[in-house]
């Protein structure tokens, strides 16, 4: 005799079967960004996460080589954080400004010469 499922199971195990499940390759790419960041922060290395997420090899060696350089994988080349950067680096100085958006120091001092900020 098999056991009667309470309504709450007979749910969840519906909307487990309806879910969808995404190929990690057609995933934006800030969410991909994160997830190798996270896979490689709990110790998976890049053979790994290639192997288990189907993500190409140029991909995970990029974000892993942005994550050694800047302790994060998301890009941080973009021109709004370029100029939010530099002007917060203005006011509170390049250390400041490296920790709030997460780039290496020298990568502030950069931006401060390029706009001829003056440093």
């Amino acid at each position: 005799m098999s056991r009667k499922l309470t309504d709450s199971a007979k749910a969840k195990r519906k909307k487990k079967k309806n879910r969808k499940i995404e190929k990690a390759e057609d995933l934006p790419n800030h969410i991909k960004h994160s997830m190798i960041e996270g896979l490689y922060r709990i110790g998976w290395d890049a053979p790994k996460i290639i192997k288990e997420t189907g993500l190409g090899k140029s991909t995970v060696y990029d974000n892993l080589k942005r994550f050694e350089k800047r302790g994060t994988c998301t890009p941080a080349n973009d021109e709004a954080t370029k100029l939010r950067a530099t002007a917060w680096a203005k006011k509170y100085g390049s250390s400041s400004a490296a920790k709030k958006f997460k780039v290496d120091q020298e990568l502030v001092k950069e931006w401060m010469k390029e706009k001829h900020c003056g440093f």
